[in-house]
């Protein structure tokens, strides 16, 4: 579903882990990712060792959790992309609440008025939708749900936005 118009994106992996997909979006031509997990050791080894494949100063680290934005937000994270058009959220299964997440990602302004936020958990856990999103698709793999969720209220149609909404259209 991101493929095609992930040129350009910036991209934001929260629970990180080994930072795949942050890297795979670089690597395919997002124009960043920041990388956001309390352990970064992983993804850090895995930066350094695709650094000279990778455009210089696209990809950076934040060590800490989305919970621990409020005291970040402003600062290591804002400064480097005033909005983010892609935001992957991978918590380990059942610690988090999805809704938490989603209010943390509104309350900051995180997400583009046209972007999308890839959110993957068990198909077990509880999932709503919280105000102001909705789910443009979901796709299951076994035990594990991946959602494409957007913002209600799109103010602007970049391209991205415009094929995300096409694409929902055409596969309901």
């Amino acid at each position: 579903m991101l493929y095609h118009d992930i040129h350009g994106a910036r991209v934001l992996d929260l629970f990180a882990g080994s930072g795949s997909l942050g890297l795979e979006s670089v690597s395919r031509g997002a124009q960043s990712a920041v990388f956001v997990d309390t352990n970064t050791s992983l993804v850090e080894h895995n930066i350094s060792k695709m650094r000279g494949a990778l455009p210089f100063g696209s990809v950076s680290v934040v060590r800490g959790d989305i919970f621990s934005l409020r005291r970040f937000s402003d600062s290591r994270l804002r400064n480097t992309a005033s909005v983010y058009d892609i935001i992957f959220v991978d918590p380990p299964y059942g610690e988090y609440s999805s809704s938490d997440v989603f209010q943390i990602i509104k309350r900051y302004g995180l997400l583009a008025s046209d972007g999308v936020v890839v959110y993957e958990e068990s198909s077990r856990s509880e999932f709503t939708v919280p105000a102001g999103f909705e789910v443009l698709k979901d796709r299951k793999y076994g035990d594990t749900v991946v959602r494409f969720v957007r913002l209600v209220d799109i103010s602007s149609s970049s391209c991205f936005g415009a094929f995300l909404r096409s694409r929902s259209r055409s596969r309901s």
